[in-house]
Parts: structure tokens; sequence; C-alpha cells
């Protein structure tokens, strides 16, 4: 016995809407995970950075490099986030892994208290040659069995060349400076923090499709 069915025309184009849906899903699925990893890098950037989080800002260069992105090779789709070029990189893996950050010249200028608002950010992005533009006075004091300071001449008010009634410190330098532990991890404890950022992004997409 042979049973015949006829599909009508709506019946037609509803499978063939749903196999167009089909080849769509592909490209939908990169798209949205790529838009997810970049506001899953912006939520980082946002929020690891600054006071109370495991980072403080000096220059914004570790914070400006953090990026998402998207790699897909046949049915895989990767997304991740990190640092994944220019000068932060090394500096990125060294506070995510720990490890001893060294002097790329003659030394590492670590802003001190003076050197930064009081919200914990620096003065001086541009590091002492910044300081240096607005205090030209800015000179470095030696210490004995101590790193050296770049200090400013605090004079009399009133009098630009008058006497000098003390000085303020505003960057040590040293050779090497060793990550803090709570720096340690910061790129996966961000991930892990916020990824939900990330699920919403992509299953808003995903509905937008379906919806269509």
């Amino acid at each position: 016995m042979q049973i015949t069915i006829e599909l009508s025309a709506e019946s037609r184009r509803t499978i063939r809407r749903w196999r167009e849906r089909g080849r769509q899903v592909r490209p939908v699925m990169v798209q949205a995970s790529r838009h997810g990893a970049e506001h899953l890098a912006s939520a980082i950037s946002e929020h690891e950075f600054g006071p109370g989080a495991s980072l403080r800002t000096v220059t914004g260069m570790l914070r400006r490099s953090i990026a998402g992105r998207v790699i897909s090779t046949g049915d895989i789709i990767v997304a991740g986030v990190g640092v994944t070029k220019g000068p932060a990189t090394v500096y990125a893996r060294k506070l995510e892994k720990g490890g001893t950050i060294r002097a790329k010249g003659k030394a590492l200028a670590v802003p001190l208290p003076a050197a930064r608002t009081a919200g914990g950010r620096p003065r001086f992005p541009g590091g002492p040659r910044e300081a240096a533009a607005k205090y030209p006075d800015l000179f470095m004091l030696k210490r004995r069995g101590k790193p050296p300071l770049l200090v400013r001449p605090l004079r009399v008010a009133g009098r630009k060349g008058g006497r000098v009634k003390g000085i303020e410190p505003l960057f040590v330098l040293v050779k090497s400076v060793q990550m803090p532990a709570r720096a340690i991890g910061w790129l996966s404890r961000g991930v892990r923090k916020h990824r939900d950022v990330f699920r919403v992004a992509l299953q808003s997409e995903l509905t937008a499709l379906l919806e269509r």
C-alpha cells in the first residue's frame, strides 16, 4: 500500500524558510560570539581596574589592550578575551600568572601617593616625563641602601623661585617589581565574574534570528 502526501504551498514555504535559517545559524553564531567577546572585554576593562579592583591604572596601556576575538574553524567556534598583541602582552601574562617585571631602560618609575589622585588614578599618565613638564625642577634623590626617588621641591607659597621649604616624592625608581598576589589571575577572574555578559549577548542575537 502506498500513501502519497502532498505538501501545501505554505508548508513548502515553511520548510524552505527553515532551511535558509539553518544556513544563517553559523554566521549569526560567529557574529554573536564576536559581539559577546567584545562586550565581555569591555566589562573587564571597566570593572577590573581602579580603586578596590585587582589592578590600578598607571598608564592605561593594559586596559586599552584588552580585546575580544573569535576563531572559527569548521563546526568549531571559539570565543576568547585577552591581550594578544602589542607591548602589553608580556605585562598581561605576568599579571595573570605571576612573576617579575624588569625595567627595559634604567629603571621603572612607580608612582607614589603624591603622584595619584584621591581615587588612585595617576596624576601623570605619561610618567616622569609628564611630571617634569609640570615641575621643571624635578630631581632625583639618591638614598643609601634604598631605591632613589624623583622629588619636586616645595617652595614658599607665592614665590616661584623662592626658598625651598621641603620636598615631595612623586616616583620611586626600581629595577623590577614583583606582581602582588591580588593581581595574579586578574583576567581569568574577570572572565568568570562577567561571563554572563557574553551569554546574554549571544542569546539575544540568536533569539532575534529565530523570531524573524
